[in-house]
C-alpha cells in the first residue's frame, strides 16, 4: 500500500492495524494536509447491506464534533477497497503512556476530564464507542487527548460474518457488537453486559472510562487473565483491587471509580457528566505540594523513617478528608465558628398517574417550605405539598393550569391557563381563586416582591399587572421574552429574550438580560442561555444545552464575572420551547427533574397496528418542524443545530440528506402538494416573510407576497402549514395581531390576487390542514380554554364548525383517504377520529390508538405515511417524561454552587 494512491490520498507510511482495519498515514493532495487512511476489512466490500449500514454509521460518527474526538472527513472507496479519512493524530497512546508505569494524579485527572467530555458529547449525539481503550487513546504533545474509532465497531456491524480478529493487538471478538447473545469490545475493558453478550447502551462506556481511570492510577489493568475467557470471568466475578490505588487518591476520585465499576448497569453512573464534574473538583497539583511539604518537614524535624511515613499519612487523611466535605458541599463560613452546611438529596415522588406538564411545572416557594407544581395530561391541574408533610394535594379550580408561580411571601400561587392570569390562596383551608387578567397563549409568570405579576402571553410578547388585578402594561422595548424571574431588593427582572442577532429557534442561544423596575432599560448580561435565576449566593443559575450553569453576579452592578460552571447536569429541558423542570428557592433549595434536553430527537417511524419503532437514518438532533411529501418519498425537515435555522431535505428513498435553504435562518417548510416545491418562512431580508422554492433548486426561492400584500395580515409571524390539492393555495397561519391571536390565511399561488382571511376570531386557530379532497380543513383552537381539533368548510370560512377531538386535542393530520383524522391529546396519546368528507361532513367518536413518545415540534410533530399504516414523529433521544419520573430535591445546593463557582475567579 505504501506508494499507492487511493482518490487523491497518497499513503506514505504504516501506522498500525487491528480488528478495525489497517492503519495508514496519507497526504490529501487536493488540500495539502496530512490525514489518516483506514482501510477496512475485505469482506465489508463484499456484503451490500452491511456496506450501506456502514455508510449511515460513518455518516453519523463524521457529524461528531468535539476537540477530544478524532474527526472522520470521509468514506471513500476505489474499486473494492472501502477506507475512512480520517484527522491525523501525532503523539502516543495512552496504552504506551502507562506501559512506562502509574501516571501522577494531576495528569491522570487532566486525561480523564477530556476523555470524558469527548463521551459526554458523543452520548448527547446518541453514539456510544463500545470499544474504548487506552490504546483507542492518543496523546498529543500539547497534553490534548483524542479518542480514536468512536463508534466505528457499530459501524462494522454485519449481520452475519464477524471480522478477523487478532487477539494480540485489538482482542475485539465480533463486529455484532449490540446484539443480544453475541460478545464485543477488548476483553478487559468490557462491561458485565457486553460479557454477557447483552444490549448495551452508553453505561458501557462509563465502565470503560473506568478500566481506564484505574489503569492510569495503578499502571495495572482491573481485570486481568491470560487469556480472553480469563479476563471475560474476571469481569463477570471480580472486583477491582482498590488497594492498588496511590495512597494519597482523594476520596472523590475513588467515588467515581467505584460508581464506574459497579457491575450491576442500574447502579452505575447513568452519565459520563456526572464523573467529570466530579474530577474536574479535585485539586490534585495542591494536594500533592501538602503531601511533599509535610514529608520534607517531617524528615528535617524526625530522623524516623517511622515517623515520617506517619506524619504523611495523616497528612493525607486530613486533605482527603477536607476535600470529601467540600465535595458533600459544604461551605465554611468567613468567620469560620458556625457549622458547614450539608448538601442533602432526597427524592419527591408525583402523584400516581400525574406525570409533569412538559412546561414549566415545578415551583418552590421563597422560603422553601412549600412545593407546586402541574401535573396530569389529560387533566392538567396544580398540586400543593408542604415539605413537612408527605402529601401532595390538589388545588380545585386549577384545570388547565401551566406555569405555577409563588408570591412573595409565599401565601398564594400565580398560574396562568393559556388565557388569563390567576391566583390562588394558601392561607389557612380556604383555595379562593382570583383572575387577574386575560392572557392570550399565556405561557409563564413571575411575582416581584414590589407587587406585580410579570407574564409571558402570545408569541414572546411580555406584560405585568398588579398582584390586585387591573389594567395590564405590556412591555414593547424588550424583545422577544419567553422568560421572566424576579430580583430581590426590587433590582428589576431577569429576562430571557430571543437573539435576534442569531436568528435560531433554539433557546440556549437565548440572552439574558435584566429588565430595570420601572420597565424603561433592559440590559443585557449573559449571551448564551434561558430561564436564569437569582441566588442568595450572588450567582445566576440559567440552562444551557441540557443542564444548569452558574456564574457569580454583582446585584449592584447587575453585571456577571468569572467562568461559568455546570453546577447540574441533567435537567429536564428543552432548548426549542426553554420549557424546564427546575426552581430554586432564597434559602438555597434546589428542585429538578433529572433528565436531558427533550429538544434533541430522533425522527422515527411508529406502526399503528404493532407500535414497533424504526428510526431513520438521519442523526439524533435538535430538529422543529417537519413535513413529508404527499407521495412519502422526501421528508422537508427544520434543523436547529447550526448557528442559524435551515431547511434539510431527505430522501426516504435514497438515503440521501440534502441542504435546501442556503441564506439567513428558515423555519417551517410545508410541500407543494405534488411534491416540486417547499413553501417556507425565512429572515434573509431582514424580516421573517414568505417563500417558496423548487425542491431541485432550478431557481432561487422566490417570495410569495409583497410587502404590501403582507402588511394586510397585521401580524408579526406568518408560517406555511398545507397546500390545496388543486395547486391554487398555500394556508398559513399568523401570529402577533395587535388585537387577536393566531388567524387562519389562504394565499393564491399564482399571484392573481390578495390573501384572503379563511378564519380570524378573538382566540387562537393555528396549524391548518386541508383534506385530501380540498373541500374541508382542520386546525386547533383555543376558543374552550384549552385547544381542541376542529374542521370547517374550505369555502364557507366562517360558517358552521365540527369539534372533533371533543375536548383536548392538536396538531391534526387527514389520513390519507379521508376516513379520519389523527391527533393528539394530551402529550402522548395518539387519537383517530372517523369522519366521512363529501358534500357534508359526518363525524365518529374519537378513540385511542396508542400511546407514543414524541417531542411537540412548535409547527408539525405527526406525518402520515401514504398507506395510513405508520406515523412519524420525533422521538426524544434518552429523556422520557411520561413515566412518573420523581423529583429531586436538594438542601444546601447555593453553597455547592458557591464552592463550584467561587466569586472573583
Amino acid at each position: 500500500m505504501i506508494g499507492r494512491t487511493l482518490a487523491h490520498f497518497k499513503i506514505t507510511a504504516k501506522l498500525g492495524e487491528g480488528g478495525m482495519g489497517e492503519v495508514y498515514r496519507a497526504t490529501d493532495t487536493k488540500l495539502g494536509r496530512e490525514v489518516a487512511i483506514k482501510a477496512l476489512p475485505e469482506d465489508l466490500g463484499n456484503d451490500a447491506e452491511r456496506l450501506a449500514r456502514f455508510d449511515r454509521e460513518a455518516r453519523v460518527l463524521a457529524s461528531l464534533k468535539h476537540s477530544a474526538i478524532a474527526a472522520i472527513h470521509a468514506v471513500e472507496n476505489e474499486e473494492s477497497l472501502h477506507f475512512l479519512v480520517m484527522e491525523l493524530v501525532e503523539g502516543e497512546d495512552l496504552a504506551k503512556r502507562i506501559a512506562r508505569g502509574p501516571i501522577p494524579l494531576g495528569e491522570t485527572l487532566a486525561i480523564a476530564v477530556q476523555i470524558a467530555e469527548g463521551l459526554e458529547s458523543a452520548h448527547d449525539q446518541g453514539v456510544v464507542h463500545r470499544d474504548l481503550k487506552p490504546a483507542n487513546l492518543m496523546l498529543g504533545p500539547d497534553g490534548k487527548v483524542k479518542i480514536l474509532d468512536f463508534g466505528l465497531a457499530k459501524a462494522l456491524e454485519g449481520s452475519g460474518s464477524a471480522l478477523a480478529v487478532d487477539v494480540s493487538t485489538s482482542p475485539t471478538l465480533t463486529a455484532q457488537m449490540t446484539r443480544q447473545g453475541v460478545l464485543l469490545g477488548t476483553a478487559g475493558y468490557m462491561s458485565p453486559e457486553q460479557a454477557r453478550g447483552s444490549e448495551v447502551d452508553k453505561r458501557a462506556d462509563i465502565w470503560a472510562f473506568g478500566v481506564v481511570l484505574y489503569e492510569m492510577l495503578t499502571g495495572a489493568g482491573a481485570f486481568r487473565g491470560d487469556s480472553v475467557a480469563e479476563a471475560m470471568a474476571s469481569v463477570l466475578k471480580v472486583e477491582p483491587d482498590f488497594d492498588r490505588l496511590p495512597a494519597g487518591t482523594p476520596r472523590g476520585v475513588r467515588r467515581v471509580l467505584r460508581r464506574c465499576l459497579e457491575k450491576d448497569a442500574n447502579r452505575r453512573l447513568h452519565d459520563i457528566a456526572d464523573a467529570r464534574i466530579e474530577l474536574e473538583e479535585v485539586d490534585p497539583e495542591a494536594l500533592e505540594e501538602a503531601i511533599g511539604a509535610r514529608a520534607d518537614a517531617a524528615s528535617v524535624r524526625s530522623r524516623s523513617a517511622v515517623f515520617l511515613r506517619a506524619g504523611v499519612a495523616g497528612l493525607i487523611g486530613l486533605i482527603v478528608g477536607a476535600l470529601a466535605w467540600s465535595w458533600a458541599g459544604s461551605k465554611a463560613p468567613p468567620g469560620g465558628d458556625a457549622a458547614p452546611t450539608l448538601v442533602r438529596r432526597s427524592l419527591i415522588p408525583l402523584p400516581e398517574g400525574k406525570p409533569l406538564l412538559p412546561t414549566d411545572s415545578v415551583a418552590l416557594s421563597p422560603d422553601g417550605s412549600k412545593l407546586a407544581i402541574a401535573a396530569g395530561l389529560d387533566t392538567p391541574m396544580l398540586y400543593l405539598r408542604r415539605l413537612d408533610s408527605d402529601e401532595m394535594e390538589p388545588i380545585p379550580g386549577t384545570e388547565g393550569a401551566v406555569a405555577p408561580f409563588f408570591s412573595p411571601d409565599g401565601d398564594a400561587l400565580g398560574f396562568l391557563d393559556m388565557d388569563h392570569v390567576k391566583k390562588v390562596s394558601l392561607r389557612g383551608g380556604a383555595r379562593d381563586i382570583t383572575v387577574l387578567c386575560e392572557a392570550p397563549a399565556g405561557f409563564r409568570g413571575a411575582w416581584s416582591d414590589d407587587g406585580w405579576i410579570y407574564f409571558t402571553f402570545g408569541e414572546s410578547r411580555l406584560a405585568r399587572v398588579r398582584e390586585t388585578g387591573g389594567e395590564v402594561e405590556e412591555f414593547g422595548n424588550a424583545g422577544d421574552v419567553f422568560h421572566t424571574s424576579p430580583l430581590p431588593q426590587g433590582k428589576g427582572m431577569l429576562l430571557t429574550v430571543h437573539s435576534t442577532d442569531r436568528h435560531s429557534t433554539r433557546k440556549d442561544t437565548s440572552q439574558i438580560a435584566v429588565l430595570s423596575p420601572d420597565g424603561q432599560t433592559v440590559k443585557p448580561i449573559l449571551e448564551g442561555g434561558y430561564n436564569a435565576r437569582y441566588l442568595p449566593t450572588g450567582h445566576l443559575v440559567f440552562l444551557r444545552g441540557g443542564g444548569l450553569f452558574a456564574v457569580p453576579f454583582d446585584l449592584e452592578l447587575l453585571e456577571t464575572s468569572g467562568r461559568e460552571v455546570s453546577v447540574q447536569p441533567r435537567v429536564w429541558s428543552d432548548s426549542i420551547w426553554g420549557t424546564s423542570h427546575y426552581a430554586t428557592s432564597s434559602d438555597g433549595t434546589l428542585i429538578y427533574v433529572s433528565a436531558g434536553d427533550f429538544a434533541r430527537t430522533v425522527l422515527t417511524w411508529v406502526d399503528l397496528e404493532t407500535g414497533e419503532s424504526e428510526p431513520l437514518a438521519i442523526p439524533p438532533g435538535l430538529y422543529n418542524t417537519f413535513n413529508l411529501s404527499a407521495d412519502g418519498r422526501r421528508l422537508a425537515i427544520q434543523d436547529l443545530s447550526g448557528a442559524q435555522d435551515q431547511i434539510w431535505i431527505y430522501d426516504l428513498e435514497r438515503d440521501a440528506f440534502t441542504r435546501l435553504t442556503l441564506e439567513g435562518a428558515s423555519f417551517y417548510p410545508a410541500w407543494s402538494h405534488d411534491g416540486s416545491e417547499v413553501f417556507f418562512s425565512s429572515n434573509r431580508d431582514g424580516q421573517v416573510r414568505l417563500y417558496r422554492q423548487p425542491v431541485d433548486s432550478s431557481v432561487p426561492a422566490t417570495r410569495l407576497l409583497t410587502d404590501e400584500q403582507e402588511a394586510l395580515m397585521e401580524a408579526n409571524v406568518r408560517w406555511p402549514s398545507s397546500a390545496t390539492p388543486d395547486g391554487k393555495y398555500v394556508i398559513i397561519y399568523t401570529w402577533g395581531h395587535p388585537e387577536r391571536g393566531g388567524d387562519l390565511w389562504k394565499v393564491p399561488l399564482d399571484g392573481s390576487s390578495d390573501p384572503e382571511v379563511l378564519l380570524a376570531t378573538e382566540h387562537n386557530e393555528i396549524i391548518p390542514q386541508v383534506s385530501p379532497d380540498g373541500r374541508w380543513y382542520s386546525y386547533q383552537s383555543d376558543q374552550k380554554g384549552v385547544y381542541q381539533t376542529m374542521v370547517r368548510q374550505f369555502d364557507h370560512g366562517q360558517d358552521r364548525e365540527w369539534n372533533i377531538s371533543g375536548g383536548l386535542g392538536y396538531d391534526p393530520r387527514w389520513t390519507p383517504s379521508g376516513d379520519a383524522i389523527l391527533f393528539w391529546k394530551g402529550f402522548k396519546s395518539l387519537m383517530r377520529s372517523p369522519v366521512t368528507i363529501g358534500e357534508k361532513l359526518t363525524v365518529g367518536t374519537p378513540t385511542k390508538l396508542r400511546d407514543i413518545r414524541f417531542h411537540d415540534a412548535a409547527g408539525s410533530s405527526l406525518a402520515i405515511s401514504p398507506d395510513g399504516k405508520r406515523v412519524l414523529v420525533q422521538e426524544p433521544v434518552e429523556v422520557d417524561l411520561w413515566d412518573d419520573v420523581p423529583m429531586t430535591l436538594v438542601t444546601g445546593w447555593s453553597d455547592e454552587v458557591a464552592r463550584l463557582a467561587p466569586q472573583g475567579k
